[in-house]
Formats: C-alpha cells, structure tokens, sequence
C-alpha cells in the first residue's frame, strides 16, 4: 500500500513537471503582450503609416508590401488585409462608405482593398497621405491621395488628387499642384475642407466646395496636422516645436510648445477636448493644455521613431505604434 502512494505521488510530480514548462510558456506570451512595450505579432520589416478605424483595431502599412489590422488585447490579434507588388507607405479608412480602406506605395499608386477597384496611379513618386470622405449610407466616396511627383528631390513638388468612387468604378476629379512635396493631410469633414501639410515651409487650407487655397507660412515644414474632435482647433507638429491654431484663424498661433527633432507624434484627448498629448521621441509624453497653456509630462524612453498615437476613450493609457512595430502603452 505504502509504495503504491509512493508511485503515485511520484507521477503526480512527473505530471508537474512536465507541465511547468508550459505554463512558463504561457505566463511569458501572457506577459509580452500585457507588458508596457511589445512588438505586434506577425509584422515584419519596417512601419511608415498607420491609422486607429472607428471601431478601434489598428490598421498599419510598411516596408514588407503589406497592410496589417490588429484587434482584441492589447493589439495582439494580426491579419493580413492586402499585399501590394511596391512598399506601401499611406493608409486612410472609413467604415460608413462604400469604400473602406485606401492605401498608397511609393510608386504613386492607390489601391482599394476589399473590392473589385483596380488601382490607380495618382502622382508620380511615393503617395505620402490618403483619406477618405462619405456621407453615411451613401453609394458614393471622396479620395484625397497627397503625393511627390517623383521628378525632383523629395520636399520639392508634387501633387493632391481629389478622386470620387461612384458606379463602382473610380476616376480623378481635381488634381492640385503644390510647389513643395505634401506629406500629411486631415480631413474637416463638416466645413468639408482640405489641410494639407508640406514638408516645407508651408501647410494649405483647401475648400471643397470652392477650391479656395490659402497658404500658411510655418518655419520647417510640417510634419502631422490633427484637427480637433469637433474641428474648431488645428494641431501641427512643425520642426523643433508643436503648434496650435484656430481654423477660423488659421494665421495665428494660440499655443506652442518645443519639442526636440522633428518626429513627435500627436493626438487630442478623446475626453478633454483642449487637450493635446505629444509623443516626443526618446523623452516621453507632454499634455498641453490649449486653454491655460499648461503642460505635464510623462517620462518614458521606450519608443523611438513614433509612427502614430492614440487613446481609446474608455482607457487612462496612451498607445504608440514605434516604427519597429514596437507597440508602447503609457498610463496618463
């Protein structure tokens, strides 16, 4: 009897054993996904472009000709939507539109994942911005695509082509030269207004309705323009600082804080709406607050090369996608 419990107790540690590997296996997935910086599974290469939809999963393009979504905990949940024959480097989506998602590659070119739309070629060098306006159940779509011309050294020349999706077919519409290379544009969809931002020396106030341009000087280009949640304020992150602006009064700045290098990431906080959270690359976190011009910090050093920042309403922590794939989550 005795040694009958005896080999029994000795399976039961067999049985231990055996499983401790496994849940360390488990803990360790657990903990890389949980952990306040992890790499995105499946993604591979380097991340240019990325973009939050309206349901919050993450859809991102890179190096590798492939766009990504990601879903669930943590971002952690990959497909694969499309993969293109050139490096895709511009994402633009909206769910309430008969078309979803639009993506640009280097070689001018936009292409519609998801339906039967053949490509298009709407500039002549990299397609660097690319959004999409639709009225909600309507059968019809505007594409704004912001491009090089792929003629002259990148930061001079290129294009912003304005295409409507209709009959399931899709044509250019207007066609918009610029003098210095758009790279960044944002969409006021109840003024239905164009901002587009230059890589130098310049952003540009289109009106849809009227094509009106007007042209405002800043020093150094732009490099990311966001409008605020409802459209009354303009962020701009410009060389060495981050700007902001009323779209009434596009020439003035009522706020300004510096920042260093010129690859800070920024998003309006999705409850308080005047403020707007700054991701400055190997320093951390700012929150400027447009009314007071008040500021906190968060230190952290665990991105490098933002590509894209956002916070989910129903969450305290900022999220931002490192070109590496790097996802990093920041309690505010």
């Amino acid at each position: 009897m005795c040694w009958r419990n005896v080999a029994v107790m000795r399976n039961k540690i067999i049985t231990a054993l055996i499983g401790l590997p496994v849940l360390c296996v488990v803990f360790i997935a657990l903990w890389s996904l949980l952990k306040p910086r992890h790499l995105l599974p499946l993604a591979t290469g380097t991340c240019l472009n990325a973009e939050i939809t309206e349901t919050d999963s993450l859809l991102a393009v890179g190096y590798n000709r492939t766009l990504y979504e990601f879903k669930g905990p943590a971002y952690s949940d990959p497909s694969v939507l499309y993969t293109a024959q050139s490096r895709l480097i511009s994402v633009g989506s909206l769910r309430n539109s008969p078309i979803k998602i639009v993506v640009g590659d280097r070689d001018g070119w936009l292409y519609f994942p998801g339906t039967h739309v053949d490509p298009i070629q709407v500039s002549g060098g990299m397609v660097l911005a690319c959004a999409i306006i639709s009225e909600k159940g309507s059968s019809r779509a505007t594409i704004v695509a912001a491009g090089h011309d792929g003629i002259q050294d990148y930061g001079w020349g290129g294009n912003v082509c304005i295409l409507s999706y209709q009959n399931k077919a899709v044509e250019i519409r207007k066609n918009y030269k610029f003098e210095w290379t758009p790279n960044n544009l944002c969409i006021a969809r109840k003024s239905k207004a164009l901002i587009v931002g230059c890589e130098r020396n310049e952003f540009v106030h289109i009106s849809l309705n009227t094509d009106q341009r007007q042209t405002i000087r800043v020093k150094g280009g732009t490099d990311q323009c966001v409008l605020s949640h409802d459209e009354s304020l303009l962020a701009i992150v410009e060389y060495q600082s981050v700007s902001v602006r009323r779209v009434s009064h596009l020439e003035k700045v009522i706020a300004r804080i510096e920042v260093s290098g010129n690859y800070s990431r920024i998003c309006w906080h999705p409850t308080e709406p005047d403020v707007l959270i700054i991701a400055e690359p190997e320093a951390g976190i700012k929150l400027l607050n447009v009314s007071n011009n008040g500021v906190q910090f968060v230190e952290n050093t665990d991105f490098v090369r933002p590509v894209l920042i956002w916070m989910p309403k129903e969450q305290k922590s900022a999220y931002i996608l490192d070109r590496d794939w790097s996802l990093v989550n920041i309690q505010l």
